[in-house]
């Protein structure tokens, strides 16, 4: 794993047989590396280094990449905030708790974790962004969108082939979902957050399962892109009054819409 100048400057220290990068301006520490046969991994709320204590924020870029971890314990108050691009890429991970202070989860950090089935989130989460792959080809069967959550990115649950179920907490503030977001997966119900501005292209494509699609009173969505529903087993569908924008390939193979 590379490490900028900028961290060299700092320190590195082993605990446990895990490796973290500490900053002694901000007394913050990150996770940059484990053993790869670590299986089931504790990271602490601190770590004191020569009396003096760092609070662990981040997951860093790669650190259990390709590895054999399957479990992951933080404390309830764990001062994570972000999970880097690939933390946890085609690891043997198989769940994962999203804590409450946890606000950004990278481009494909848990992809390819074809062992990761539970993703367990409290309705107090702070969690506001998703990166792109994210979860792209696990298989985990639900999720829930809590009310911080601003952005999921493209192909973030793209192929979660298990995924069955996504639920919309109260008060969402979603505003945006990339291309092909949930394509594949086999959801059979999505109510639409009502600050949710756009259905992107392929965003539905190839959900088999999905028939019901709900639109809040208050909804703000103004445009559905092309192939957005493709060959999915939507019904029914009645357009909320501040749609402006419908490409006319929309729909295209879905033959129950009536």
């Amino acid at each position: 794993m590379s490490i900028n100048l900028d961290e060299m400057a700092n320190k590195t220290i082993i605990k446990n047989n895990i490796t973290y990068l500490i900053n002694d301006e901000d007394k913050t520490a990150s996770v940059i590396l484990s053993l790869p046969n670590n299986r089931d991994i504790i990271i602490p709320r601190t770590i004191t280094v020569n009396e003096k204590e760092y609070a662990i924020t981040k997951i860093s870029n790669g650190a259990f990449k390709f590895s054999g971890v399957k479990s992951i314990k933080c404390p309830f108050f764990s001062e994570i905030q972000t999970i880097e691009k690939e933390a946890f890429f085609e690891s043997k991970i198989e769940s994962f708790t999203i804590t409450d202070h946890l606000m950004h989860i990278g481009e494909s950090a848990f992809e390819n974790c074809s062992q990761l089935r539970k993703i367990e989130i409290s309705n107090y989460s702070e969690l506001q962004s998703i990166g792109k792959l994210a979860f792209h080809q696990s298989r985990i069967e639900s999720f829930t969108i809590t009310p911080h959550l601003t952005y999921i990115g493209e192909s973030a649950f793209c192929n979660c082939i298990q995924l069955s179920k996504v639920e919309i907490l109260k008060d969402s503030q979603l505003k945006t979902i990339g291309e092909n977001a949930f394509q594949k997966t086999q959801i059979e119900s999505f109510t639409i957050p009502p600050h949710l501005v756009k259905i992107s292209k392929n965003t539905f494509n190839n959900c088999k399962n999905l028939r019901t699609i709900k639109f809040p009173i208050n909804s703000e969505l103004k445009t559905i892109e092309k192939d957005a529903f493709y060959e999915s087993q939507i019904e029914s569908f009645t357009f909320p009054a501040s749609l402006i924008e419908l490409n006319k390939k929309w729909c295209r193979g879905t033959p129950k819409l009536t």
